[in-house]
């Protein structure tokens, strides 16, 4: 859930653990503020959290399924 709420690739979990560590504490800081995660386990936060989430892995699954000339025709007959 972290990495596409904080929109890391994938190949992400090829490198060492040491290295994910620091990478996702900086998107953690750049997105969400701090790379604290114990500061963020307010129900407000954990909606915050949840609706970034849902998004991101919305845009994904629409992108995989369209082309990116599909994906425009799409929004101008919206």
């Amino acid at each position: 859930m972290m990495q596409v709420t904080l929109n890391l690739p994938e190949s992400l979990n090829l490198i060492d653990i040491d290295q994910q560590v620091l990478v996702y504490r900086e998107a953690a800081q750049r997105y969400l503020g701090t790379d604290d995660l114990t500061k963020l386990s307010s129900q407000e936060d954990m909606d915050k959290l949840a609706v970034t989430y849902l998004a991101r892995a919305e845009v994904a699954a629409v992108s995989n399924n369209y082309s990116s000339a599909a994906t425009a025709l799409t929004l101008l007959q919206a």
